[in-house]
């Protein structure tokens, strides 16, 4: 993501910020994604770090594919979204 001393800045990359005491984290990730290596380094560091972490992978996808409302991975995992962003209503 850049060189020098802000291309390792928890601003523009979480995986190099703190990962004590976050919310829980639910990640989507696709492994097509070009940063998907990342976002498995970005998991396994914070559950090293005991933070609690989800993972949700789907093979052959690409990044941002659980935004893909025509795609019916991301059908399958929209109650899960909708219950980690406005809560659960039912």
């Amino acid at each position: 993501m850049g060189r020098g001393p802000r291309s390792r800045s928890p601003h523009g990359q979480p995986r190099f910020g703190p990962l004590t005491a976050p919310p829980p984290i639910t990640v989507y990730a696709g492994t097509l994604n070009v940063l998907y290596p990342d976002t498995a380094r970005l998991v396994e560091r914070a559950r090293a770090e005991g933070a609690p972490v989800d993972i949700v992978v789907r093979e052959g996808l690409v990044h941002t594919w659980s935004l893909f409302t025509f795609l019916s991975e991301t059908r399958a995992v929209r109650p899960q979204l909708h219950r980690a962003l406005i809560g659960d209503t039912a």
